[in-house]
């Protein structure tokens, strides 16, 4: 955690009014001479101010609305004079899609956040989500308009701006909006694209030059990960890797023996190279997820460190209460820029609606300002139920319906698990199931990437399957169809 802020750029004004205290009382207006005054607070009182905002729109507007904030400068210290709500700020969106609502969906969050963030966690994270979004397309020198936002809260869980997304990935390379819907999962309606042709004219030229870069830069990103992630192990000595291994060669001799059958020579080449280029991308970027959250693990020795003292020091009643603060209140404190009085009353309010946000469903989608359920599907005996199936193979048994990784001791070998969605917390639970159902998904979700790599049967992205199968229900899942026969 930096402890220090940068200052990106200044702008110095005209002051042509210079307000003093009058010599009779009150105050007094003094033309000055129009020239520029110079700067009148120093580098570090403007990061110290920086902070101070920073603080009002977090406590204030949750980091999510925007604050108009009046202060003053007494000369020791600052002074707030007013912070309220800014209500009127423009809408913020690529000019193509101004005319169609923002699309906010949980799909993707629901497979790697699911829960309601914490304040601490949500204030660093949301910096990274935006430069994650952002690189893709600075790589292959798309230049994204200024002010968008792609993520945000809502009742504390994650949502992406999936209307700008499928924008982007449209406009960038070409993709249709379904297919990056079913990237991500999810059950969310599509942006309307004018265009028929994507990769016609000029402009298709150069998205399937982006294209290619786009290969080229995930090349060299693969040879480079491969030696950064050499000293990562994630075998699970809980895994029988001879019995999962089995399996995958089983279902590759299958599928390998009718690709054999029904296509030509040149076209089975083609699809050899693309299996293994997307077999080695999938296992890169779970290998990214474990480095990421063992880079973590040091970072939280820092922050419980941090906690312990603040604690003693009597700002915070426990050191745990640091998840609640905001990553500019605790720098802040550590700047000297703060006493960090009041925190106490802003972690107890904050630990209070994180425990009534638990408690709510979270909406699907949110077109608009409006949350939006997706209808679930209904289910009876004898019926099947549609999904996406995103692992090959066939499979039955009795469902275990698992809300959270901690109900795993439910889960005998040998059932189907059924979950709204999977993080890689639930990893040693696919190594009981026969197969598995989710809510929500993609192919290239944390669920779907794990059952092709221990060779499980899925069905995923199918809305309220949680209610739909009941525990201990016998089903049949056949991921080639991507069906749950009941």
């Amino acid at each position: 955690m930096n402890l220090m802020a940068e200052i990106m750029e200044k702008r110095i004004g005209r002051k042509e009014i210079i307000t003093t205290a009058g010599k009779n009382g009150g105050v007094e207006f003094v033309r000055s001479s129009g020239s520029t005054a110079g700067q009148v607070l120093s580098d570090e009182n403007i990061r110290k101010l920086g902070f101070l905002v920073l603080r009002v729109d977090e406590s204030l507007g949750g980091g999510e609305q925007h604050q108009d904030i009046e202060w003053a400068d007494d000369g020791a210290d600052f002074i707030l004079v007013q912070a309220r709500p800014v209500t009127a700020l423009p809408r913020y969106t690529c000019p193509e899609i101004k005319d169609q609502p923002d699309i906010w969906s949980n799909a993707n969050f629901r497979d790697a956040i699911p829960m309601v963030q914490s304040t601490l966690n949500w204030s660093i994270m949301k910096i990274g989500l935006n430069m994650l979004f952002d690189s893709l397309f600075k790589t292959i020198g798309c230049r994204m308009p200024e002010g968008l936002q792609l993520v945000k809260l809502f009742q504390g869980r994650a949502y992406l701006n999936l209307s700008i997304q499928q924008w982007l990935m449209y406009d960038a390379l070409g993709l249709a909006p379904g297919v990056t819907n079913s990237t991500l999962g999810g059950h969310q309606p599509e942006i309307r694209v004018n265009e028929k042709k994507p990769y016609s004219g000029i402009k298709g030229l150069k998205r399937l030059w982006r294209a290619l870069k786009f290969l080229a830069v995930m090349a060299r990103t693969k040879r480079q990960a491969g030696k950064s992630f050499a000293w990562v192990e994630d075998t699970m000595e809980t895994a029988n890797l001879a019995k999962i291994k089995s399996q995958q060669k089983e279902k590759a001799d299958r599928a390998w023996l009718e690709i054999r059958r029904r296509l030509p020579l040149y076209r089975r080449i083609l699809i050899k190279y693309w299996l293994k280029q997307s077999l080695k991308g999938a296992e890169m970027r779970e290998k990214a997820k474990s480095v990421m959250v063992k880079s973590y693990e040091s970072f939280s020795v820092v922050l419980r460190e941090i906690g312990q003292r603040l604690a003693e020091r009597g700002i915070i009643a426990d050191r745990f209460d640091l998840y609640h603060c905001t990553r500019s209140e605790i720098l802040s404190v550590l700047n000297g820029y703060w006493d960090g009085k009041g925190l106490a009353v802003l972690v107890a309010e904050r630990k209070a609606r994180r425990k009534e946000m638990e408690a709510l469903s979270p909406p699907d989608l949110i077109i608009g300002d409006v949350p939006r359920f997706v209808k679930p599907v209904a289910g009876a005996t004898g019926s099947a139920l549609t999904g996406m199936g995103v692992a090959a193979g066939k499979a039955s048994g009795t469902a275990g319906l698992i809300h959270h990784p901690h109900e795993g001791g439910k889960l005998k070998d040998g059932d189907v698990l059924v979950a709204p969605s999977t993080d890689p917390g639930w990893t040693p639970l696919f190594l009981r199931a026969s197969a598995i159902v989710m809510e929500t998904g993609g192919f290239l979700s944390h669920g779907s990437i794990v059952a092709r790599e221990y060779g499980i049967p899925a069905v995923v992205n199918i809305p309220g399957v949680m209610k739909a199968i009941k525990d201990k229900q016998i089903i049949t899942v056949d991921s080639d169809e991507g069906k749950i026969y009941l």
